[in-house]
């Protein structure tokens, strides 16, 4: 939560989403990314990897970090498969929100 406001002066708009197959279906106001340093990234990593090893059963091969994703209003996420070939167990950490009410 501190690494996200410390760094949301460092948020880029992802404006190069344009893949079709794109989960982000709202071109109204697409979503920013904050992008981890690779210290918090490995600490993520071996924290969340052995979690999903015992809940499969099996050990894994990691592939992938993103940063922190920024949602705005009218940002549309639509429900989605992520790919099977690399994407088989996986995690969204939900680190914060502001619901207007």
């Amino acid at each position: 939560y501190k690494f996200v406001h410390d760094n949301v002066d460092k948020m880029k708009i992802e404006e190069g989403v344009t893949d079709p197959s794109s989960a982000i279906t709202s071109r109204a106001a697409l979503p920013a990314m904050i992008w981890l340093p690779k210290e918090l990234q490995k600490e993520i990593i071996e924290t969340l990897q052995p979690i999903h090893e015992r809940w499969c059963k099996c050990k894994l091969q990691f592939n992938a970090l993103y940063g922190v994703r920024v949602y705005f209003d009218q940002t549309v996420l639509a429900q989605h498969l992520d790919k099977k070939e690399t994407h088989i167990i996986s995690s969204v950490l939900h680190i914060a929100h502001d619901i207007l009410e």
